[in-house]
């Protein structure tokens, strides 16, 4: 007959009884190599033993990862604060730049404005240049060529760039050419050498640029 049950009812094999042995799935994340998929908990003990003298080597990797990690971040920190002490410096530079060209610029515009002004006020200061009544007309016309010499050489020694800039000597010229024609009109050289020399040697100083 058949043979009798093994003593102390031992239980039928697994694949008798249509089960199947299920395996243990371990995911080794010690290793600097990265994640490694492991069968069973000896292969984690095989590595274990072959490095007796490694201890805890698992968490000396993942220290190390955490230093490589914050030194990279340190690196990148640097670089952004060289970066923007970069920016910085340079939007110190233009600052400067901007308030030197403003402050240029405030200073020309009050020359400009003084300029202007003297020259809208020329009339009354031709005649207050040249007070005295003159003794006949050909006095008249030296007296308003001299003054407009003597105006125009002051406002170029205090006027001296926007004067170029803006030809203001043309503004000179205008104002003493009708009485210099008229001062110069039936000039004999050899009769009257003198004539009108001071007056016109004053206005020609006077527009020389």
């Amino acid at each position: 007959g058949a043979p009798p049950p093994p003593p102390g009812g031992a239980a039928a094999a697994p694949g008798v009884l249509g089960l199947e042995e299920k395996k243990l799935t371990v995911v080794d994340m010690r290793g600097p190599s990265g994640p490694r998929v492991v069968s069973n908990m000896n292969s984690l003990a095989l590595d274990a033993a072959a490095a007796p003298d490694v201890p805890m080597p698992e968490l000396q990797h993942n220290v190390r990862l955490v230093v490589d990690v914050a030194e990279a971040r340190i690196r990148d920190l640097e670089r952004q604060r060289r970066t923007e002490e970069s920016a910085a410096s340079a939007y110190a530079r233009e600052a400067t730049l901007a308030e030197a060209e403003a402050e240029a610029a405030s200073t020309e515009h009050g020359r400009l404005a003084g300029l202007l002004a003297a020259l809208e006020a020329r009339e009354r200061l031709l005649t207050n240049a040249a007070p005295s009544p003159p003794a006949s007309a050909s006095s008249a016309d030296e007296q308003r060529v001299s003054a407009v010499a003597k105006l125009f050489c002051a406002l170029r020694e205090r006027f001296g760039a926007q004067c170029e800039a803006y030809g203001v000597a043309r503004v000179a010229l205008g104002d003493a050419l009708p009485a210099a024609r008229r001062l110069m009109r039936g000039w004999e050289p050899l009769a009257e050498p003198a004539r009108g020399a001071a007056a016109m040697g004053a206005l020609r100083r006077a527009l020389d640029p």
